[in-house]
């Protein structure tokens, strides 16, 4: 960047005088004068308590059985996460960027959507179950849903066929 004259972005570590080690994000430029490069000028920031606490995150989603997704307010995936990605009827890469009107039928399209619309104007945690039929298999899944902030909602989604298998055998008992 410094070669073509252009801004710089850097995150790295460094060892702090009490010999800790800190993670800083650094964004400067370049100052040029007749002769070159005479000078750096940016702000560099301590990042680490964030890159703390991302670790921290990222180790317990690792941890959960389910699967998460951020989304928009208009079911548009923007992140899948999730320990076992097997559990995707799709590959990850052909959800994200995606609608929920693209990859479910209709009417299960729409019960998502509803969900979403209801926690976001509730700003409450909503719950409930639905049924998806593959070529494979039928698969019940529980979802949560969130909100995380005016446009966008946080979604776990737990696969429960066999709980559900379990309690209608012990019906038929």
């Amino acid at each position: 960047a410094l070669d073509k004259g252009d801004p710089f972005t850097l995150e790295y570590k460094i060892f702090a005088a009490d010999g800790t080690i800190k993670w800083v994000w650094e964004r400067g430029k370049g100052i040029y004068g007749e002769d070159g490069l005479e000078a750096l000028e940016g702000y560099i920031s301590d990042i680490t308590t964030q890159k703390k606490q991302h670790a921290r995150l990222s180790a317990i989603i690792a941890a959960l059985p389910d699967l998460m997704f951020v989304m928009d307010r208009r079911g548009n995936f923007l992140e899948v996460h999730g320990a076992d990605l097997n559990q995707l009827t799709l590959p990850r890469e052909m959800v994200i960027g995606k609608n929920m009107a693209e990859l479910f039928p209709p009417e299960l399209a729409r019960l998502h959507l509803d969900k979403i619309r209801e926690a976001v104007e509730s700003n409450a945690l909503v719950t409930y179950e639905y049924q998806l039929d593959t070529e494979e298999r039928s698969i019940v899944r529980e979802a949560r849903v969130n909100l995380m902030n005016h446009d966008k909602v946080i979604v776990f989604v737990r696969d429960i066929t066999q709980r559900k298998m379990a309690e209608e055998e012990l019906k038929n008992l």
